[in-house]
């Protein structure tokens, strides 16, 4: 772990072979203080990748349990073909639904005032 008093305290050598060991490219090239940042900051990602991991190893592995589909009878076809046909069969309500942060929010339309209407 490095912070930066430590970095800063380095040689430009020292600081070189930090930069080796973070694999960090054309090191060599860069200023003093960009290659201590670059260097905190490689150190930083590695952290979080270690971090994730360490969280990812702690979790149990949950397999998904796979459906099997049950053989249907013919009394349960034959209800849900009665259901269904029932559904059709009903008149349409009118209404309308309209999604607003989250909420669906029912309207009847036979509710709504008509535009251009008399109404005082």
């Amino acid at each position: 772990m490095y912070n930066l008093q430590d970095l800063n305290a380095a040689s430009p050598e020292e600081l070189l072979e930090i930069a080796k060991t973070f694999d960090i490219k054309k090191a060599d090239k860069m200023a003093q203080q960009d290659l201590i940042f670059t260097i905190l900051d490689e150190q930083a990602i590695n952290r979080a990748k270690e971090s994730a991991s360490k969280s990812e190893a702690k979790k149990p592995k949950t397999k998904a349990k796979k459906k099997t589909a049950e053989p249907k009878s013919d009394d349960n076809a034959e209800a849900t073909a009665v259901k269904t046909a029932a559904k059709k069969a009903e008149p349409k309500k009118n209404s309308k639904k309209i999604k607003r942060n989250k909420h669906v929010i029912n309207i009847k339309t036979t509710c709504l005032p008509q535009i251009g209407s008399t109404h005082t």
